[in-house]
């Protein structure tokens, strides 16, 4: 760890045995200090908790999530709970999904004149897919009619494997996000 506690001391007394000894004894201490304060700091945010913590928001919130959900799912799922604000611009609406997809993941188009929102979602599972589209459907105004539609996994996102490690899933289940080979 980089914060040593002799740091702290001043270089006066730092090359005396007694305050050496001292700050080498209370240093292992210190370190499952700062140990446990980054693990709470993670453990308070939903894009780093862990499981259990991912349960508890969950409890909190009312979310409640489907046994074949991933841990990335629920995250998205918690996520898309906290943003179910209505928006009230088309600049909103875009940085929001942006910020809980990921800029690169999705594509807005809006027809002003014909009240018209088309949403495409580069997403790597369909149960994301779902989310998404819930939380489109709760905080979108009624007068728009909503487009959405997913863009499927691609060739370049399955040049890392062989034949023989897609040969046991069908098409359709890389196509839609199945986990393959322990990606997330």
């Amino acid at each position: 760890m980089d914060r040593k506690i002799i740091d702290r001391v001043p270089h006066v007394l730092r090359d005396i045995r007694e305050y050496r000894a001292f700050t080498a004894a209370e240093q292992p201490q210190f370190e499952k200090s700062w140990e446990a304060l980054y693990f709470c700091l993670d453990e308070t945010f939903i894009k780093t908790a862990s499981e259990q913590s991912i349960a508890r928001f969950e409890r909190i919130m009312g979310v409640r999530p489907r046994s074949t959900d991933t841990l990335d799912d629920r995250r998205l799922a918690l996520l898309a709970a906290l943003a179910n604000d209505t928006p009230y611009t088309f600049r909103w609406l875009k940085a929001r999904l942006y910020i809980l997809l990921g800029g690169d993941k999705v594509d807005l188009t809006l027809d002003h004149n014909a009240y018209h929102l088309g949403v495409r979602v580069a997403l790597e599972a369909k149960r994301q897919y779902d989310i998404v589209l819930n939380l489109l459907k709760n905080i979108l105004p009624a007068n728009i009619t909503l487009d959405a539609s997913v863009d499927y996994r691609r060739y370049y996102m399955l040049r890392r494997f062989r034949y023989g490690e897609l040969r046991p899933y069908t098409y359709d289940q890389i196509k839609r996000g199945l986990n393959i080979g322990g990606e997330n």
